[in-house]
Order: structure tokens, then sequence, then C-alpha cells
């Protein structure tokens, strides 16, 4: 009986020893050999499929391990596979090693992250390991430019410091409301990208698709750029870094106009011509016996440095990054720069078992730059090259007609101007791990910045002294500024056997308050106090002084989720959806409803893969996305009321005999609302050779409708003569590829290239008011003698970008302009012996009736090639980027290009041998093809091998060409135009000269 019962005891202590075995469970973390956490990687028990994927912090916990020696597989694309016996052990730490230098990276969606091969949408993101080596940024876009197939980037202002880059994602989708991509900085959108050093940025990621976008609901149409910064490098390490480089502009490319001499001679052959107006117009020019280059006279070689100090540091439980940039910018036009200090500091801790996470990020940027008055460019252009700067006794030289013409070196000298700005940009993110899978998140953001923008033209200032005032100072101090509060939920889990689910909830609330103050006032005793001391100019006694104030705010709340299926790493779901609110918008429609949902299908995966050698990685994609775009300005909504003049009020009591009066400016709309983006995007990503070679191509296409639009209304019945309402739909649709590819890598030489290309085609399909009434476009009204013509026009079933002009006929006998007479379809009128019919531009010119479409300034072909070399311990790269399909009306060959006009002014040496000797027409004639290919940004580095050194961990000397060559047949200053808004590819003449920059720089980390 004994024996029995000792046996029975046995059996259960074996049966229970057992079910503890089964049920023994295991957990640790995957991070690489930086301590960074590894999200996604795969954990699972050799021989079964029982496993599971890390979290956002790379932790995995495994349930119910088998009995018995198990293997722990832990893998993640672009890292070494790592197998470990797990022998009882209940927690296990790993560190993966990279396998390729290309790993398979972590992409920045909204509000979260994904694996790169888990993305179903278009998105391109870009490592900091990738940027181009740019040594001269001032905007850190500049470092993924020509990387990202899609995004389209423009500087047109050339070498001027003080101008931004204009963004374009997939082409125009809007006519009036913001055009740009959102920028979200570190989770705050809406932040601007000055605010951020371009050295302290980890990775930047575009959301190109609706279907990523549609998260960022109404203001994600233009697309979204996600740029992140350096949070500290978790290795219980302390790293300083110091970035530092002086660079040299000059001018590179300007317009080619006449020397003194060569006014002299084109003076002499009109006047000997047989044509009488040209003779009458020799006649009229004038030699003042001067040989001047103005453009010289106002530019100069600018010298600008930066320097860049951070500070990476961390312990067990926390990390930190710090750094402090210093730039000093010089422009290439005389008194223009930009000067700026940037101060960033982003710490992290960690606590119960990095259950509990605490962010906080806080950057303040102050700058200070000087912009050039446009009017000295416009001058040096036109100023007759025989006349001097200054007179004989020291004084400026006078303009020939002080209404037309203001020396520019007076202009540059007279005018004292300043631009301050002080960005304070901050958040703070909690976020709690109460269980597994779950996770909870806390953001408050604050985007605050002060203005101080000024400007004193002298009692010297020519414009002064023609309007007889002594100094004129202006002044206006702003605020804008944006709270975000943002609270998210998540949870991630295995459902069943190889079928992952992910779902986020959350809430955003962000108010926008901007104000400002301005005050006009002249006539001062003397200048050397300019605008600081604008109240004690006489006009304000005199009550001919300006001052304005605004404050107005505007609130956007939203509702949001997203819920991602992922099944055997092969058939991946993502589907999202945004309600959103603005005060912005008429109370009928103050809410809108953004959905969206992408599938991808991981073929590469699928057993009859198995056996092939071509590729290593295939996925196929498919999104639709629905977006919004809301309008800059809040009341728009409302009938908004502006001052009118001060009237006589008779019979007053107040002791005030003058009354101010107020008049409606704008309608109320209360059906005013969002603008809407439908878009559907097929993709298909490809690797071949292990992964040294990638591909991706997507083909899409949008359709943007309710276009925000201001348009003129009848006096009575509405109050005011201007409305904004909803009229317009406009297409685009369009085909992007990317390729990487790491052609040669060898112990000692490797050489990798990056090409992408895009192109895209854009339609007015739209442009009706609630009341029935087609609205046509009409912008660019051009400057005497054109005054009146309109160059620019948006149509229904035309593109967006289209030139309004006549088609050119030649000249006649006597050098007058002759154009085509058009029929109603805008057809060459012909007449009854066959041939078409002219007229002269003179007579045509005051009709509408022979004006046509001439050119169209969009492009829609993009290509850019990047090359990346390495020998030994030297690195060498080059980018070429291009731009076609499009063209530049030329407004300074139409003003400028042919001895016309006012014979003052200086001319293009194309003048030399033009016909034409009338004035100045708009005519087809100055269109010109504007395609270009520029090379760009050569880089030179070395890399010191340091061994054994206990100060220096690393050291490298570089140096960089800045826009070295452009290759094109644009007779221009520069084919690079602005391309946001719907005037596009017009050239003013009035840009910044084009710079070319080199630069020296050393990078040391200790």
């Amino acid at each position: 009986m004994k024996q029995r019962i000792v046996f029975v005891m046995c059996l259960c202590f074996l049966l229970m020893n057992g079910v503890l075995a089964q049920t023994k469970s295991l957990k640790g973390t995957v991070k690489d050999k930086l301590g960074e956490s590894i999200i996604g990687a795969s954990v699972l028990i050799e021989g079964t499929s029982q496993g599971t994927i890390t979290d956002l912090d790379g932790n995995y916990v495994i349930e119910n391990i088998p009995a018995g020696k198990n293997v722990l597989v832990v893998s993640y694309v672009g890292y070494q596979t790592q197998k470990l016996e797990i022998n009882g052990r209940s927690v296990i730490d790993i560190v993966l090693q990279e396998d390729t230098e290309v790993l398979d990276e972590v992409v920045v969606v909204g509000y979260g992250v994904q694996r790169k091969t888990d993305v179903t949408s278009a998105v391109a993101s870009i490592k900091k390991e990738n940027f181009t080596q740019t040594v001269t940024s001032s905007s850190p876009l500049q470092m993924v430019q020509g990387k990202i197939p899609g995004l389209a980037m423009s500087r047109a202002g050339g070498g001027d410091p003080t101008s931004d880059m204009t963004l374009q994602i997939r082409g125009m989708s809007t006519i009036n409301a913001g055009a740009s991509p959102l920028i979200v900085i570190d989770g705050i959108p809406g932040g601007s990208m000055s605010t951020v050093s371009p050295n302290d940025i980890e990775s930047i990621d575009v959301l190109r698709d609706g279907s990523a976008a549609a998260i960022y609901g109404s203001r994600g149409t233009s697309g979204v750029i996600i740029i992140t910064t350096k949070k500290g490098v978790a290795d219980g390490k302390t790293k300083i870094e110091y970035d530092g480089n002086v660079s040299f502009d000059q001018v590179s490319s300007t317009w080619d106009l006449l020397s003194g001499d060569e006014y002299r001679s084109l003076k002499e052959s009109m006047m000997n011509s047989s044509i009488k107006l040209a003779q009458e117009k020799g006649q009229a020019m004038v030699d003042y016996g001067g040989n001047t280059d103005w453009m010289k006279e106002i530019t100069r070689t600018a010298v600008s440095h930066q320097h860049y100090l951070s500070l990476n540091t961390s312990s067990k439980h926390s990390r930190t990054a710090a750094s402090l940039t210093y730039n000093n910018y010089q422009g290439i036009v005389a008194t223009s720069g930009k000067e700026e200090i940037n101060g960033r500091i982003s710490t992290e801790f960690k606590h119960f078992n990095d259950n509990l996470k605490v962010n906080l990020n806080l950057a303040y940027t102050s700058k200070t730059q000087v912009p050039i008055e446009k009017l000295a460019l416009r001058q040096a252009l036109i100023w007759n090259p025989t006349m001097t700067p200054y007179q004989e006794d020291g004084s400026y030289t006078p303009g020939a007609d002080p209404l037309i013409y203001n020396n520019p070196v007076n202009l540059i000298n007279e005018t004292r101007r300043e631009d301050k700005y002080n960005t304070l940009m901050g958040n703070a993110k909690i976020t709690i791990t109460p269980f597994k899978g779950m996770t909870l998140t806390g953001m408050i953001g604050l985007d605050r910045t002060e203005s101080s923008l000024a400007w004193y033209k002298t009692s010297k200032h020519e414009e002064m002294m023609m309007k007889g005032k002594s100094g004129e100072a202006y002044k206006k101090s702003a605020l804008n500024e944006t709270r975000t509060l943002e609270l998210t939920a998540g949870y991630n889990r295995q459902l069943i056997d190889d079928l992952n689910f992910d779902i986020m909830g959350g809430y955003s609330y962000q108010e926008f308050i901007n104000e400002y103050l301005d005050a006009t006032n002249y006539d001062f005793k003397f200048d050397d106090n300019g605008y600081n001391s604008i109240g004690s100019g006489a006009a304000l006694k005199n009550g001919q002084a300006s001052l304005d104030s605004y404050k107005g705010s505007s609130k956007l709340i939203a509702f949001f989720g997203r819920v991602v299926f992922n099944y055997k790493d092969k058939y991946l779901f993502n589907a999202t959806v945004r309600h959103e609110g603005s005060s912005r918008f008429g109370k009928n429609h103050q809410w809108g409803t953004f959905p969206a949902a992408s599938v991808a299908w991981r073929i590469i995966n699928e057993p009859f893969m198995k056996e092939q050698k071509v590729f290593s990685d295939l996925k196929l994609r498919l999104g639709y996305g629905v977006t919004g775009n809301m309008i800059d300005q809040a009341y728009l909504n409302y009938v908004l009321f502006a001052s009118q003049p001060i009237y006589a009020h008779n019979g007053s009591t107040s002791g005030n005999a003058y009354e101010p009066t107020y008049a409606p400016k704008t309608n109320a709309n209360p059906d005013l609302k969002w603008e809407t983006k439908k878009e559907f995007n097929v993709g298909l990503d490809m690797a071949f050779l292990g992964g040294r070679l990638n591909a991706n191509i997507d083909i899409y296409q949008r359709k943007s409708e309710d276009l925000l639009y201001k348009y003129n209304v009848p006096v009575p019945p509405y109050l005011a003569s201007e409305m904004w309402g909803n009229i317009g739909t406009i297409s685009n649709k369009g085909v992007e590829i990317g390729i990487n590819a790491t052609l040669i890598q060898k112990k000692d030489f490797s050489w990798s290239m990056n090409f992408n290309g895009s192109y895209n085609k854009n339609n007015v399909e739209k442009l009706t008011t609630a009341d029935g009434d087609v609205q046509e476009r009409y912008e660019l009204n051009l400057a005497s003698p054109m005054n009146g013509h309109w160059a620019v026009v948006t149509k229904v079933d035309a593109p967006i970008g289209n030139f309004w002009g006549f088609k050119y006929a030649g000249v006649n006998e006597n050098g007058e302009t002759m154009v085509y007479q058009l029929n109603e379809d805008k057809s060459i009128a012909m007449g009854e012996d066959g041939k078409p019919l002219t007229l002269r531009w003179l007579d045509a010119k005051g009709s509408e009736d022979n004006k046509t479409i001439i050119g169209n300034g969009m492009p829609k072909y993009y290509a850019n090639m990047s090359h990346q070399f390495r020998y030994k311990n030297f690195d060498f790269s080059f980018l070429l980027r291009g731009v076609f399909g499009f063209d530049i009306l030329n407004l300074g060959s139409a003003y400028q290009g042919s001895p016309t006009f006012n014979r003052v002014d200086n001319v293009l040496k194309s003048a030399l041998t033009s016909p034409i000797y009338d004035e100045p027409s708009i005519t087809d004639a100055v269109v010109e093809n504007g395609n270009f290919v520029k090379l760009d940004n050569i880089t030179l580095g070395y890399n010191f091998p340091i061994k054994n050194n206990k100060f220096i961990s690393s050291l490298r000397l570089y140096g960089s060409v800045q826009n070295v060559a452009t290759f094109t047949s644009y007779s221009g200053q520069n084919p690079e135009l602005e391309i946001n808004g719907t005037v596009v590819g017009v050239d003013n003449m009035d840009a910044y000269p084009v710079a070319r920059t080199y630069s020296l720089g050393v990078k040391i980390s200790f």
C-alpha cells in the first residue's frame, strides 16, 4: 500500500513538473550593437510556429514554452539571425549584429512606426547615414534633395540665404489653400523646418499618397513630411561632436546685359538704321560716358560659416541629446544675410522595467535676417550702363526719371532692414505600458514664434528725395502660436497563429493664435535711430502715419484610429480614419471624415517563390485614401468688415468731428468646407541580389474636389463684392520610380547609386460657383507698358500654369511686332487668299479676342541621380538633378530682349540682333523651353584612421562645391523657378542671382 502511495505521489510530481515545464515563459529585449531597440524582430522557438515580434521598445514575451531542449531563433531583415539555447532561462536579452550595410529600416508613419517591409502605402524614408552630404544647408530638406520620388523642391532665390525651399509632392492639387506639405517635427503637426538644425535630424519620412497621409486628415492633401530628431544613444557612453565649415559664394549666373561700350555701339547702329522707328529710338538713347556693370556694383563674394556642437549621453534609465548650432550666412547681394542660433535638448527616461517612458524635447531658435530689396535687383538690370553710381561731388547719381529709375547702389546703401524671429518649440510625451501589448501615450506641445519685421529708408534714399520725405520707417511685431494636445492608445497581439493585430486610436486638439501690430511713419529729424524711434516722425502728428493691429484664433479637433493586420508576413492590411472639426469653416460643414485603406502582398514569402533566384524581396501594394485641405486664415466663413476712410461727422456731441467707418469686406458662407482629395495608388517594391539592388514604382490617380476660391459676386444681393466658396476640381495622375543600388562593395572600394524619376499631369475639371458661374482665374498683371495684361490663366479642361498671350507673327517693315488674328476656337484666322491674318501688336493689345494659351510653366518630369564612392578613407559624392516638360515666360526677354520702349534702359545682348523696335509685347516669342539638368553638390571627404586615441574617436575633413553647372537652352538667369501656386514658370527678372558655393569643413567626434 505504501509503495502504491509513493508511486502515485511520484507520478503526480512528474505530471506537475511537466505542466510547469510546459507553462514556462520567456521574455527579454532585442537591440542592435548601438543599444537601439529593434522593432518588429521575429522571436521564435525553433521547429515550431510559437513566437512573437518585438514591440516599440524591442521587448518580447513568449508564453507556454514546451518542455525539453529548446532553441530561440531571433531574426530581422538586415541583421544576422541568432540561435540561442534557452537552457531554462526566463530572461534572454539579444544583441543583433548587422548583416548588410543597408538595413530594412523602421519607417515613421503617422502616430507610429512600421517595418519598411510591412508598409502598405507610398512612404519614403531617408536615414541620417543616407543624407546628401550638403555642407551649407540652410534647409534640412536639401539633405534629401533628389532622393525621394515625387518630392519636388526648388530654391528660386538661388543664393539668397533668407529664402526658403518651395516644396511640392505629386504636383499641384489646390489653387488657393495651403499647397505645401504638412511638416511634422517630433510628433507636432504644423512645425517649421527653420527651427531644426540639419545636423540634429535622425530621419526624414515622406508620406506621399492618400492612404498614408489620411491619418492627418484636413492637412494631408499636399503630402506629409515627418522629421525625427536625434534622441541620444543608449550605450552608456558620452559622445561629443563638432561640425564646422566655412563657405564662399560667388555669382555664377546672371542676365547677359550690355556694357557701356556695347550700349554706345547699339545707339550708333540704330541711329544709322534705315528704319525710322529705330532711328527715333537711337536718338532717344543717352550716353553719359561711363561703363558700369550695375550687378557687380551691388554684389560681392560672400563668406559664411556654420558651427554645430552636440552632446550625447546615457545611463541605465535615460538618454539625452543636446546640441547648439550657430550659422552666419552672408548673401552675394550687399547687405543681405542671415544669422541664427539654434539650441535643442532631447531627453528620454525609462522606469519600471521600461513600462513608463517620458520624452522631453525643447528647441529654441533665434534668427536675424536682412532680406534684399528686390527693387534694387530690378533697377540694376535696367539702369543705363553708361551712368556711374556716384557723381563727382560724391553724391548718388540720380535716375533719369525718378518715377521709374532709382539708383540701385542708393537703394542698397540707404535701406536698413532687419527681420527677427524667435521660436520656442517643445513637447512632453509620456508612454505607459500597463500590460503586454497595450500602450498609452499623452503628448502636449507648444510652437511659439515672436517676430519683428522692420525697415527704414533714410533721407538720402532716392524714393524719399523724390517724395520729399525725410526718412520713412516701418515696424511690425507678430506672434504665431500653436498649442497641441494628443492622446493615443495602442494595442497589439497575436490573434491566432501567424496573424498579428495592431490597433490604435487617438484624440488631437490644436489651437492656433495669430496677432500683429504694425506702424508706419515718416519725416524724421535725423536718420540715426531708424525704425527704433518710429513715433518721432512728423507724419504721426500730421495724422498721416498708419497703425494697424489684428488678433485671430482657430481650433482643430480630431478623433482618429488605425487597424493593422499581418498574416504570415505575406498579407498586410492597414486602415485609418480621421474625423476632424475646424472653426475656420462654415457652421454647416465644420466636420469632415477622412478614411483610408491599403493592402500589400509580400509575394516573396509565397511558397512558389522559394526556388526562384531573381528576387530577394517582392511586394505589391494597393491603397486608397481621402485627405483634406483647409484655408490658412480664420473667420473667412463670416462677414468680415474692413476699416474705411474717416469722415466728418456734423453735430457730434463727443467733441470729435470725425468718425471712423467700416464696410463689409467678404460675405458669410455657412457652407464653406474642406477641400477633399481622393487618391488611388498602386505600388511595387522589388529587391535583387540579396538587397544590393532595390527598386520601386508607384502609379497614382488623385482628384481634389471642392477647391477653395475667392471670387466676385454682385452687390446687392450680397453685402460685399467678394466671397469665399468651394468651386473647383483638379485631377492629377502620375508615375514615380526609385532605384537604389550598391554597384560595388569591396574592402577598399564601394560605389552606390540612387536614381528616381517622376511624371505628373494635372487638369482643371471644374471652376463653378454655387450660383453656376464659371470662374476663370487671371493672374500676374504685367508692368508698363503691358499693364492690364494678365499673363497667367487657370481654365477648365486645361492644366494649371498656362501662359496667356498672343501668337507671334514676326515684324513688319517698320520693325513693329505683328500677331496672328484668332478665331473663336483660338485657331489662326485665315484670309480669302488662304494666308494667316495678322495685325499689329499695338492694335491688338487692347483686346482679349486674339489672346490664347501660349505655354505652360508647370514641370511634368523630374529625374535625379546621385552617386557615392568610397576608396579606403576617402569618400566622394555628387548629385545630378533634372526638370523637364515645362516652359518659361521670359519677361526679361519681353522687356529687355529688343531695343524697345524707353531707351534710357539697358537691354540684353540679344537686343543687338533683334528686328523689333516698338514697345514690349507678350507673345509666344518670349516663351522658352525651360528644361534643365544641374550638376550639384560635389563633395570630397577624408576620414582619418583613428586608433587607440583616448580623446578622438573620428575625424573627417571635407570640401564641397554646390551649384556646379547648369545645362539648359534657356537664355535667362536661372531656369529653376518656384513651383508652388498657380503662377509658375514666370521669370520676372527680379530674382536673387544664382550663387556657386565653395566650402571647407571639419567633423570631429570625441
